[in-house]
């Protein structure tokens, strides 16, 4: 409701600036990207990853736009967040057109579009109240303008491996092998220990009472369940049957 509320008072200010003889400047960056770091939290906390990878990239923009003389740390930092807010987003296997995905037939089928098309037109209502740049949000959509925006560019190497892994690799064999060193360096970059995730999970609900900046390290946790999630996929397409032994070994 909020969301909406503040939405209508943007449009309306839109419209009586085209008003002749009227004088109203446009919302400051500085204020609409105080307004997206809000969101950040609020999708995080509730788990809408793609909304907080969204969230995370308008806020990055409008703090570029207002903020030119941004330290190269803080914008190294907040093109991460950027970065590791659209790869924690799960993928499914029909999104990825895996062999084992399966289409309901009959009853089931028109129930399934039913459902699918009400929630795409709640997911285009609320990427159009919240000013996204597309009224059809999804990982591939985040990822292709971040990669249009060079963003990638601004993050450490290490990130940028990890961005390969789990977008390039498709060989099950050695794809966690490769991504455990990286989220191994993404855990001592942020200093994460089970202490300092919990620490990370009262900031979000604003019980933390130090002055730590946990935000990358709250993306370990989501970034390995993307991962194995990604092994799976991958080894449902490369093999018929596979023990569990051999999978516990892989990862």
């Amino acid at each position: 409701r909020t969301v909406e509320d503040i939405y209508n008072i943007l449009q309306i200010s839109k419209t009586r600036r085209k008003l002749p003889g009227v004088n109203i400047p446009p919302p400051k960056a500085k204020i609409m990207a105080a307004y997206y770091e809000k969101l950040t939290n609020l999708f995080w906390v509730s788990e809408n990853y793609l909304f907080h990878a969204f969230a995370w990239y308008k806020y990055y923009s409008l703090c570029k736009e207002f903020n030119r003389g941004m330290s190269a740390e803080m914008k190294r930092m907040q093109a991460s967040a950027v970065l590791l807010a659209a790869l924690c987003i799960p993928t499914t296997n029909s999104e990825k057109g895996g062999r084992g995905a399966t289409k309901p037939l009959g009853r089931d089928a028109i129930q399934s579009t039913v459902e699918d098309d009400i929630a795409k037109e709640k997911m285009a209502r609320m990427a159009t109240l919240l000013g996204f740049h597309t009224t059809e949000p999804s990982r591939d959509a985040i990822l292709a303008e971040i990669r249009s925006r060079n963003i990638v560019e601004d993050v450490p190497d290490y990130l940028r491996e990890l961005y390969v892994i789990l977008e390039d690799n498709t060989d099950p064999l050695d794809m966690v092998e490769k991504a455990r060193s990286l989220l191994d360096t993404l855990r001592a970059e942020t200093g994460v220990t089970a202490e300092t995730e919990q620490d990370a999970k009262k900031e979000e609900e604003g019980d933390a009472d130090d002055g730590e900046d946990h935000t990358l390290a709250k993306y370990v946790e989501p970034l390995t369940n993307v991962l194995i999630l990604k092994l799976i996929f991958n080894l449902s397409a490369a093999y018929h049957t596979i023990s569990l032994d051999h999978v516990r070994g892989l990862t």
